[in-house]
């Protein structure tokens, strides 16, 4: 699933022209690499948060150059990915790790790890003037882990989308105030 997202992503902003990613994502006050960075360096959070456990691991940092080669910007992403990913799959059934919202399970690491690498893709790419569009199947496996209050009536990455205040649907306004649930799930 989190290696899934990556390739996603990935794939979609790979074919942008190399000198559009210094400019701004519309709707953030980043351009695109710093977007892909943050995102890059938000998986890897969701890997060594799980492999941590109940530690608060802030005093560590995680850099990521905004500036490296696009190309490297793009490996980025799926390294991190593969990272987080390992982790999940070695993670004890019952594991925890320190999340602000909350200790999550390995299952709420890794949709967070989709989640951050998707709507942040998304981003990159709405700031690429290219496509990105996660499938369905991904896309509601991660909206039901992260989102389970939510009822899904339409597509699930539009859904998606909504669900973390990206775009407004139909009879739906724009999200603002949002949080994910990283809880497991039979806490919610």
């Amino acid at each position: 699933m989190v290696i899934e997202a990556a390739r996603t992503t990935r794939n979609a902003l790979a074919g942008a022209p190399r000198d559009a990613w210094s400019g701004e994502v519309p709707h953030l006050d980043w351009t695109v690499r710093e977007t892909v960075a943050h995102a890059i360096k938000s998986a890897y959070f969701c890997g060594i948060d799980l492999a941590a456990g109940d530690l608060r691991m802030r005093a560590p940092s995680v850099v990521v150059d905004a500036e490296a080669p696009v190309d490297h910007l793009l490996d980025g992403l799926l390294g991190a990915a593969r990272l987080t990913s390992h982790v999940v799959r070695a993670a004890a059934p019952h594991a925890l790790g320190y999340d602000p919202d909350g200790p999550a399970d390995a299952s709420g690491f890794a949709a967070m790890c989709c989640a951050e690498l998707l709507i942040h893709g998304w981003d990159a790419a709405t700031g690429l003037a290219v496509p990105l569009t996660a499938d369905a199947r991904l896309a509601s496996a991660v909206l039901a882990r992260l989102f389970p209050e939510l009822v899904p009536q339409g597509d699930p990455w539009s859904e998606l989308l909504w669900a973390c205040g990206r775009i407004a649907l139909p009879g739906k306004g724009k999200r603002v105030n949002w949080t994910w649930w990283v809880r497991p799930l039979d806490e919610h």
